[in-house]
């Protein structure tokens, strides 16, 4: 036969206390400094769980997927959620903050009629309710919830509001127990309603300090949700109109990317905009300003319902990557984005720089320290035309980069340079990249060949210095009115490094233009660092000797 245990109402300011003993009311004792009621063996505890500190690692994975947004002009965002870093954990808990408490008990589906309320107030807890007895069924499992002044009962229903702009200020407690008459500990983690979200903006080469007007919410949001207690869902919200969250960024830093070997330079807002965890709901974020010396501007829709994986008392930031967009050809010769569904079996091999003139530098190089000329007449004029300054060889007029590779009357000798790897060994490698060991070593693994129209001559080349300028401005954002100069490295290194390219602004290399000069002996050599794109020039017959290494070849295509 079950025994029948009977208990005595009582709390405290941090901890509380309810005794058992068989059919007899537990006496109330009151500890020192009013910290605690005891009441012999069932004792309750209250902490408050900070946001953010119990977002478990399964409902992390249920967060939205990244989702790669257009913004034109040359943008896009790649927006992700992740969930904030738990607090630090102290020695000491953090106890419940000041209000009006109230604790409720449920045998299965139902619900004692008695209930326990407490008024905290500087540390000093007063019990506001009548000291009533519990009665209930040793070794059976009882549900107890304690929630704060910010949560109304209504029957089997507690009702959260969110106000207009902050916080629901609503906390909620549920807690589990087998009553077995022995000495028994019962820790109410006092949870926020709500959770809240902020963003993060991620850029590169330059914090985004000029994008300005980053707001967070909808006109629409959910301000009154009532939830099951017996479930834990949400059973009725209520949209009402509410102002969005300005943005304002004042933590900043930066994360080092491996796979780009480069920083992205971070700013973290330090407003919070609060939600209620509704099953299905949706925020909106916005923003406008300037970014890489371009205008940019954007609005954005995102489910942040509890069936997308936020909770109630999480903290979530949304990660707004604004990075430039960049157009490849892939191997079947058609051109696309990385983020292109229809293009993700596919493999890129050069990235776009002039898509009116259907022209992309490829991805990796052709060949490493190879000479512009390679016999002992370097000194004399090889191309049908030089250039004795960098403005009149990067003038439109100028674009002959295939011409000089391909056509014999593009030659002094009377023929194709690429089809003379020993006399033009830059030549032929740019020429011939189409069979290059790099270019095969990217498509083998993924059973992937070139469509005809790249397999074969007559349409990979030596850039001439007018392709190396289109490079610099419209790929660098370099200064167009400048021969060449400074330029955002960064950009070009994550342009090459997002499709698994080898990047022409890292390592400070130099690379060969198909230009010559008009002194005879040399031609144009441009040097590639992060901070800039530089003209220089070189003897046509240089070749790797000690530690002065020949300048690189790297190929472009004409599509």
């Amino acid at each position: 036969m079950k025994k029948q245990i009977t208990f005595a109402a009582m709390l405290f300011a941090a901890t509380l206390w309810a005794g058992c003993s068989n059919d007899i009311p537990g006496e109330i004792e009151k500890e020192e400094n009013a910290t605690s009621l005891n009441a012999r063996s069932l004792k309750f505890n209250f902490v408050e769980v900070p946001f953010g500190a119990d977002v478990e690692k399964t409902r992390a994975a249920q967060l939205p997927k990244e989702e790669v947004v257009d913004l034109g002009n040359g943008f896009e965002a790649q927006i992700s959620v992740e969930p904030d870093p738990a607090p630090t954990a102290t020695r000491a808990s953090k106890p419940i903050p000041d209000g009006t408490y109230t604790i409720i008990a449920y045998k299965g589906t139902q619900r004692l009629s008695q209930q326990i309320t407490f008024k905290v107030t500087g540390g000093v807890t007063t019990i506001t309710s009548p000291k009533a007895k519990y009665s209930w069924v040793s070794n059976a499992t009882y549900t107890f919830i304690c929630y704060n002044e910010k949560v109304s009962d209504s029957g089997d229903k507690l009702t959260t509001i969110l106000f207009p702009t902050g916080a629901a200020e609503g906390l909620i407690g549920r807690k589990t127990i087998t009553i077995n008459g022995a000495d028994q500990t019962l820790t109410f983690e006092m949870k926020h309603a709500d959770f809240r979200v902020r963003t993060k903006l991620i850029t590169l080469q330059e914090y985004a300090t000029s994008v300005t007007g980053v707001s967070l919410g909808d006109y629409l949001k959910n301000r009154n949700v009532s939830y099951d207690i017996l479930t834990g869902e949400s059973v009725f919200a209520d949209p009402a109109p509410t102002p969005t969250i300005e943005q304002t960024y004042t933590s900043s830093g930066t994360i080092h990317n491996n796979r780009l070997s480069d920083d992205l330079y971070t700013v973290t807002a330090k407003e919070y905009d609060h939600y209620l965890p509704v099953k299905g709901q949706t925020t909106r974020f916005s923003c406008g300003g300037t970014l890489y010396g371009k205008p940019v501007s954007f609005s954005q829709t995102l489910n942040i319902g509890t069936k997308n994986g936020f909770v109630a008392n999480g903290s979530y930031t949304v990660c707004i990557k604004l990075m430039p967009r960049y157009l490849y050809l892939y191997e079947d010769g058609q051109t696309g984005y990385l983020s292109d569904a229809g293009r993700k079996d596919h493999v890129p091999i050069a990235l776009v720089y002039d898509v009116a003139g259907r022209k992309a530098i490829a991805l990796w190089n052709a060949y490493y320290a190879s000479p512009w000329y390679g016999q002992t007449d370097w000194q004399r004029q090889h191309n049908d035309v030089g250039y004795n300054n960098e403005n009149d060889a990067i003038a439109p007029s100028a674009d002959q980069g295939r011409h000089w590779t391909w056509d014999a009357s593009g030659s002094k000798d009377g023929d194709g340079k690429a089809y003379n790897p020993t006399k033009y060994p830059a030549f032929a490698h740019a020429g011939k990249f189409y069979t290059s060991n790099e270019l095969t070593r990217m498509l083998t693994p993924k059973g992937k060949t070139l469509t005809p129209n790249l397999n074969r001559d007559g349409v990979w080349y030596l850039p001439s210095m007018y392709d190396w300028h289109q490079v610099y401005v419209k790929l660098g954002l370099g200064n167009e009115s400048q021969a060449f100069g400074v330029w955002k490295g960064s950009l070009i290194n994550y342009a090459f490094a997002a499709a698994d390219g080898g990047s022409i602004a890292r390592n400070g290399t130099n690379y060969w233009a198909s230009t010559e000069n008009t002194n005879n002996g040399s031609a144009y050599i441009v040097y590639g660092i992060r901070a800039s794109l530089t003209r220089t020039g070189g003897g046509k017959n240089w070749k790797t000797q000690g530690v002065s290494q020949a300048p690189t070849v790297r190929a472009v295509v004409a599509y």
